[in-house]
């Protein structure tokens, strides 16, 4: 299924970008969801950048899971659901494993 992107661009390597800040851009909203490589291979080092990504990745899955939960249903939609419920409860668990732990 692919997913639109929904959130904010992630604080990449463009100039233009600036820091994360949390609130999502007009702009983005019709933009397909895309992680890089480089989106990749910073995530394996940059603790931070990793845990926005799992949580934007997480927030975009459950908001398209609603709109297909509100959609008249099907059989093929109904296997969406249940697919992306499953990846959603995955994902659910990397991001409460990869959160810092509190002291």
């Amino acid at each position: 299924m692919a997913l639109p992107r929904a959130a904010a661009r992630l604080d990449r390597e463009e100039p233009q970008a600036g820091p994360w800040t949390g609130q999502l851009r007009s702009s983005d909203m019709d933009e397909p969801f895309v992680v890089t490589d480089s989106d990749l291979a910073r995530a394996r080092h940059d603790k931070e950048f990793r845990q926005r990504l799992l949580t934007e990745s997480l927030e975009l899955l459950l908001s398209e899971l609603g709109k297909l939960r509100r959609a008249t249903p099907t059989g093929a939609r109904i296997d969406q659901v249940r697919e992306g419920v499953e990846l959603a409860v995955k994902l659910a668990d990397l991001v409460r494993r990869s959160a810092p732990r509190a002291a």
